[in-house]
Formats: C-alpha cells, sequence, structure tokens
C-alpha cells in the first residue's frame, strides 16, 4: 500500500494499542521514537507514556494525564483527546500499524531531504563537488533506519537457528580464509590489507573472478578507486585463460573468454574518489535492483567521508558504513586497505592490527582481518614469495597461508 508522509490514524492507532494493551506499550515504547509522530499531541502522548512505562507504571489515561500534567502539556493534548484515543477496543493488528507508521517517518525524513538539497541547489553558495558531496551525505543520513529495532522474541530466535535461516557465504579458494567456515559470510566486513605492490587487487580480482564469472554467475559490485574498469577486465580475464597479463594486454583474448565475460554478474564502478554516501547508496541499490551478493571495494583510503576534521575521523566513519551495509543487506563486504609505512622498517615484516592505516576503528568494525605481506625486500619478483595472515576472525580462529604471487599471470598459488 503506498504510505503518506503523515498519517494521523496510524499514529492514533499505536497510541490506543499503548493506553490499553500492556504488551502493546512496553513494544511500541521501545521500538518506537517519538520523531515517528507527525502531530505535536500524538508526540507529546507518545513521550508521556514512555515515561510511565520507564517508571512501571501502567498506561492509561489517567496515569498518562498525570505525566502530561507535569510536563505542563496535558492542556494542549486535552483529556478528552485522551478519553478518545481509548473509546473502543484496540486494534489486534498494533504491530503491524506500527511498522506502517515507521514507514511515514522514514518518507517524511526523504522529503525534508530533498527540499535541503533543492534549497542549497538553488542557492549556488558551494562548488558542485561540494554540492554533490553535501547531497548525498543528506540522501544517507534520511535513508538509515532508526538504531531501534523491532525486539526480537525467544521464539524469533530460535526461528533464526533454522538451516535456511543460516548466513550464507562465498569462498575464495583459500583455505585459511574457507575453512572450517568462510570468512566472506553474509553481514560481515572483511578487511584484506597491505602494503602496495603486493597483489592485493589480484587477490580480489581472483575472488571476483570465481563467483562473477562463475556458474552460475553470482552478482557482485567492485568499487576500483584506482584502475580503469578495461585494466580489472584484462586482470580477470588472465585468470580466466591462464595467460599472461601482458598476452592479454597486447593481444587478442578469446573470444569464448570476452562472451563470459559479458554474461557475468560483474558489476563496475571505477570512481576515483566517491563520497561514503555514494559507495553505501551503489551498494543498496545493486542489492535490489540486481540482487547483487558480495560487494569489493578497492580501496578504503579513497572514500570520502563527511567528518573530515581528522582523516581518523573519516576512515572510521567509512569503516562504520561499510559495517553497516553489510548487516543492513545481508551480504559480504570485502573492503581492501593500506598498511602503514612502518611496516617496512621492521625486521620481520609481519604486520598487525595496529599498522592498519589511518584509523583503528577499522580494526574494531571488521569482521576479519587479512593481512598480504612479503618477507622479501625485493617486490618485483615475477615470482613473489608472500604469506596472509587471518589476525583478525570474529566468528573463528586466525592462522597463516604460504604461497607466491605470480605476477605476470595475476595468481596466487601454494607454497612448493
Amino acid at each position: 500500500m503506498n504510505i503518506p508522509p503523515n498519517s494521523p490514524q496510524l499514529e492514533a492507532l499505536a497510541l490506543q494499542a499503548i493506553l490499553q494493551n500492556e504488551q502493546a506499550a512496553a513494544a511500541l515504547t521501545v521500538t518506537l521514537t517519538p520523531e515517528v509522530f507527525y502531530l505535536d499531541v500524538n508526540r507529546f502522548t507518545f513521550e508521556a507514556a514512555s515515561q510511565c512505562v520507564r517508571r512501571g507504571i501502567a498506561c492509561d489515561v489517567a496515569t498518562v494525564s498525570e505525566e502530561l500534567a507535569h510536563r505542563k502539556q496535558l492542556d494542549t493534548v486535552g483529556r478528552d483527546y485522551l478519553l478518545r484515543l481509548v473509546d473502543g477496543a484496540p486494534s489486534p493488528n498494533w504491530l503491524h500499524h506500527a511498522r506502517l507508521l515507521q514507514a511515514t517517518a522514514e518518507r517524511r525524513r526523504i522529503i525534508q531531504a530533498g527540499e535541503r538539497i533543492a534549497a542549497d541547489g538553488y542557492a549556488e553558495a558551494e562548488t558542485v563537488e561540494d554540492y554533490r558531496a553535501k547531497a548525498e551525505a543528506l540522501l544517507f543520513a534520511a535513508t538509515q533506519r532508526e538504531e531501534t529495532s523491532e525486539i526480537i522474541t525467544p521464539a524469533q530466535l530460535v526461528a533464526s537457528l533454522d538451516d535456511d535461516a543460516a548466513p550464507r557465504g562465498l569462498t575464495t579458494g583459500f583455505r585459511l580464509l574457507d575453512e572450517p567456515a568462510t570468512v566472506l559470510a553474509d553481514g560481515r566486513l572483511v578487511v584484506l590489507a597491505g602494503r602496495p605492490g603486493i597483489g592485493k587487487t589480484a587477490l580480489a580480482c581472483a575472488i571476483l573472478e570465481r563467483h562473477a564469472l562463475g556458474t552460475p554467475p553470482v552478482p557482485t559490485l567492485f568499487f576500483s578507486c584506482e584502475q580503469t574498469g578495461r585494466e580489472i577486465a584484462q586482470r580477470i580475464l588472465a585468470l580466466r585463460t591462464h595467460r599472461t597479463l601482458h598476452e592479454i594486454q597486447t593481444g587478442t583474448p578469446s573470444r569464448e573468454a570476452v562472451e563470459r565475460l559479458a554474461g557475468s554478474g560483474l558489476l563496475f564502478s571505477e570512481a576515483g574518489a566517491p563520497t561514503l554516501g555514494a559507495v553505501l547508496g551503489q551498494i543498496r541499490a545493486a542489492r535490489a535492483t540486481r540482487g547483487v551478493r558480495l560487494g569489493v571495494l578497492d580501496h578504503v583510503g579513497k572514500v570520502v567521508g563527511s567528518r573530515r576534521e581528522t582523516r581518523n575521523l573519516e576512515v572510521g566513519e567509512v569503516a562504520r558504513g561499510l559495517k553497516a551495509i553489510a548487516k543492513d543487506c545481508r551480504i559480504p563486504v570485502l573492503a581492501l586497505c593500506q598498511l602503514n609505512r612502518l611496516v617496512e622498517s621492521r625486521n620481520v615484516k609481519r604486520p598487525h592490527l595496529s599498522d592498519l592505516r589511518e584509523s583503528g576503528e577499522i580494526e574494531q568494525e571488521a569482521d576479519a582481518v587479512a593481512f598480504l605481506w612479503t618477507p622479501e625486500e625485493n617486490l618485483t619478483q615475477a615470482q613473489l614469495p608472500v604469506r596472509m595472515t587471518l589476525a583478525k576472525n570474529r566468528h573463528g580462529a586466525p592462522g597463516e597461508w604460504s604461497g607466491k604471487f605470480d605476477r605476470p599471470r595475476v595468481r596466487f598459488c601454494e607454497a612448493d
């Protein structure tokens, strides 16, 4: 059904349930917020009822009237209005009405954001780049769900344990990341970090090729902030055909491989410095319209957040946004990340979680953090010995994998 930006009838139905149904009062004063009520009289009534619940007092006309009088709002609301709310039995569909009420509030937030965006656009007081960033931030904030959500009952918790409701996941081809259970499970943020030239993008492309060009193709969304779509396509074709990247760049790839890429599930974005709002908005849209199952970002340091007081705050905001979108859309998000240069000055170059560049919140928000590194000084070797260290795994054990990065063929293989 179409939900208007405000509905006094829905507001009254919710309040009617709160004033007459103890279960509804306990649930709705937690799951709803005052902001969902458009009319002042309804918002004041809800706030008074919520205070009664917090004090352990049953919600009825007498107790809510007393609380409104204490707040000097009873004359505004009116005792007669409260009596009209309890005139008749409450609807048994109060929980459904509450959800519809939340939808009206979300619609209002989006409308208000659109009005603000339009007003700022006509004012022409800033550059197009700053205006675009502000518009994306306003829309992102307007479309985020309230922190308070419906309380899950024990029965719902038990239902979530069913096999069909278990988190799905995507394998990577690396035993370290796939066994006993894949780290790329739905709802998780996985960070792959390393110094430049170590093969992070090649590993991400291997995961993309594994799934986006698989049978059947898995819809994936790849944000490449440093390389063009053509360059990423060439890497994927090299993996698919087992040829070197130079051969793909200078020759003609097989028609079969090109057709496989054309019919793949790969969606691509090559914005050099996307805003956080743009990244999250595209993931949400691709999930809704294309059924995207995996999001890959190369890399975190290129995304522009709204909190620009310090870069640490900005990157922390990006990390929180990526984790939130993974959980909300129920897909894994793989985010590539750079390491601080301090790693290079150590005798043993194994990275630590504190080496994640620019923000400790990346470590905090990530469900898993894997480091790709090499003990070698010369990074230009055609067969570069590499190690992958799973330094954090919220849902399993850490570990380490040793192998080689075949630079010409942009692929990884097990150590001899």
